[in-house]
């Protein structure tokens, strides 16, 4: 069983004693209807700009963890949090409004086929709901984040093969050939075009020879009208990585870091794009 391969990161969270919520039914999320995935994500657009507006709710959350992020930041070389947007400074609002994302990110994780169980690492977490939605379909997920912040939030996900733990993506601090499966969802454009880079050598590090890595992130702006329109929405509250995240293409990245593209499909009319890579072919 791969539960029993899980690898023991630092500073790992225990299961949570929170209810987990139950797994989205068919009848909840109708994959045949193509036709409502746009507007279902124009509607979490204006979600997530009212509740910047309007809503701030901090919850009183218990500390999980003796390290602090400024301790943390001192053991990996006073390395800075990049994720400062203005919901990056925000988490508990972040994970409300990611559940208006639930559609996109079951579909991401459905996407791939997968056998269950594989062994996944969901890199740059976050709040935990991408890592959440492949363990609902039975894969065994590890979770890393360097904000303490957002892992408190993720960790009230927890469950018996969901955890989480406080980790720099550029020092994984695992072995290598570990994982089957990699991923990095909404995060490579949180980061400056070397990190990106650094993050992707670490996640091909920790995969296994036949693993792969599966980028889940913004559309093509200048192709797609729907992406277009999340670019521009999201210029209001994103980090100011954002915007030069685009002046590089994806193929910049997976040059550099030795990768090869096998697929890339999208969901909302090309408004987010799916990529799955694998460790490029050595040259005779």
């Amino acid at each position: 069983m791969h539960s029993s391969r899980i690898p023991n990161l630092t500073v790992h969270y225990r299961k949570s004693s929170h209810h987990i919520p139950q797994s989205i039914s068919s009848t909840q999320i109708n994959q045949n209807r193509p036709e409502y995935q746009f507007e279902y994500w124009i509607f979490s657009t204006y979600i997530s700009i009212i509740c910047y507006t309007e809503i701030y709710q901090v919850s009183h959350i218990q500390t999980l963890s003796s390290i602090s992020n400024n301790q943390y930041l001192e053991m990996t070389g006073n390395k800075r949090y990049y994720n400062q947007g203005w919901f990056g400074k925000h988490p508990e609002i972040y994970d409300k409004t990611d559940f208006f994302m639930k559609y996109l990110r079951h579909a991401a994780a459905s996407k791939l086929g997968l056998t269950p169980p594989q062994l996944i690492l969901d890199i740059a977490t976050g709040t935990g709901a991408q890592g959440y939605e492949f363990s609902k379909l039975g894969h065994h997920v590890v979770g890393l984040d360097l904000d303490i912040h957002m892992l408190r939030q993720a960790h009230k996900k927890s469950g018996q093969n969901l955890s989480f733990t406080q980790a720099d993506a550029e020092f994984i601090p695992t072995g290598s050939n570990i994982f089957d499966l990699a991923v990095i969802s909404f995060a490579m454009h949180d980061v400056p075009y070397e990190i990106g880079v650094r993050i992707l050598k670490e996640a091909k590090r920790v995969i296994k020879d036949a693993g792969r890595i599966y980028i889940i992130e913004h559309g093509n702006h200048e192709k797609f009208f729907a992406a277009r329109i999340l670019y521009i929405v999201s210029l209001l509250f994103e980090t100011p990585n954002y915007k030069p995240f685009f002046d590089k293409t994806f193929e910049d990245y997976f040059s550099e870091a030795k990768l090869e593209r096998l697929q890339t499909e999208y969901l909302c009319f090309g408004a987010v794009r799916l990529l799955t890579l694998r460790q490029q072919a050595p040259v005779d």
